[in-house]
């Protein structure tokens, strides 16, 4: 099974990247400011989202990603060249 296939087009903007999950929100803002100063263009160009999700047993975590892609193929592209650059990440619908 491909991303494709598990992520139809949808809505523009639909799609994003994870940078990562954090236990508290002064983390993932310290991890988004470095972020910032690192891509800046990139970090200008799409839509910060800050997410808390409870998962049970295992903890509360604060998901930091970037939004605003109109496909999983872009996301994923993007991802792609982060990962080049040392920067973890993975494409995801954006939710």
């Amino acid at each position: 099974m491909t991303a494709t296939s598990v992520y139809p087009a949808g809505i523009d903007g639909a799609f994003a990247i994870q940078l990562g999950a954090f236990r508290d929100t002064i983390s993932a803002q310290t991890y988004w400011a470095s972020f910032m100063i690192r891509y800046p263009d990139l970090a200008q160009s799409h839509p910060r989202n800050l997410s808390t999700t409870d998962l049970g047993t295992k903890g509360t975590f604060h998901r930091l990603r970037l939004g605003g892609f109109s496909d999983i193929a872009s996301a994923e592209k993007q991802c792609r060249q982060l990962l080049a650059d040392g920067t973890d990440c993975f494409a995801t619908h954006d939710q």
